[in-house]
């Protein structure tokens, strides 16, 4: 890994308790730990925005609130999708 200015410095930052050290990646301009992000969570939060802006499933066009309502009922009656269905699936329990 090549090292960059912002995250190369390491500080050590006292827990509450003032005993137990941790090792924090911190900015040196600004002092800020420096907070790495959850690769799987942006593509989760990535998909859900897709979703909200009309762009699924495709990501060229843009769809009414009709449009992706239609699209999920057409998936939810599928036949290909219901022959996969977890049989111990019991919705009216």
């Amino acid at each position: 890994l090549g090292s960059s200015p912002h995250i190369n410095l390491m500080a050590k930052i006292s827990s509450q308790s003032g005993k137990k050290l941790d090792k924090v990646s911190r900015d040196p301009r600004t002092g800020k730990a420096i907070q790495e992000r959850n690769s799987y969570a942006v593509s989760v939060w990535r998909r859900v925005k897709m979703k909200l802006d009309g762009r699924d499933p495709d990501l060229n066009k843009r769809f009414s609130v009709a449009e992706q309502v239609e699209f999920v009922l057409k998936e939810a009656r599928n036949l290909d999708n219901l022959s996969v269905l977890y049989e111990g699936w019991t919705p009216w329990v």
